[in-house]
């Protein structure tokens, strides 16, 4: 399972990742360090397509999830801690 740490007021608290989480454990399965991907998915209206840009970074710890602002991920738009927990 994989979680994504995030922080509401200064209190940290968890949610499992949803869209990234079978490729997150191929990368890690895999030894990949750094990969990036796309989420596509039409928009609220339904008369455009919503597009958000990823960076999963399992290089070194901790690990990263970075989510970008445009397609030549200059503007970084959040980065936030993901964390693999087994059971």
């Amino acid at each position: 399972m994989w979680l994504i740490k995030e922080e509401y007021w200064g209190v940290p608290w968890y949610r499992e990742v949803v869209h990234f989480r079978l490729r997150l454990e191929e990368q890690y399965q895999k030894g990949i360090g750094i990969e990036q991907g796309e989420l596509i998915w039409p928009s609220y209206d339904g008369k455009d397509v919503v597009t958000h840009y990823y960076t999963h970074d399992l290089s070194s710890k901790p690990w990263t999830q970075t989510r970008f602002w445009d397609a030549n991920r200059r503007f970084v738009k959040s980065c936030k801690e993901v964390v693999r927990v087994s059971y």
